[in-house]
């Protein structure tokens, strides 16, 4: 959640304009940055990291080394 926070903000882009960029829903977005969902999802990360121009590894790297 705070990581995607992190790299949402600096890539100066509001959860709405990430939403319109990554094809998930906004309301993803928000629970997943205030930890109400844990688990993304691969088909959710993978839009969302291509939406912030980075790997997934960059976006969920404590499930990725676990």
């Amino acid at each position: 959640g705070e990581n995607l926070r992190r790299l949402r903000e600096i890539k100066c882009l509001w959860q709405y304009a990430l939403s319109k960029k990554s094809g998930v829903p906004r309301s993803t977005i928000a629970e997943l940055e205030q930890n109400t969902t844990v688990d993304p999802g691969v088909r959710t990360a993978l839009r969302l990291a291509a939406a912030l121009e980075i790997s997934v590894e960059n976006l969920v790297p404590d499930e990725i080394s676990s």
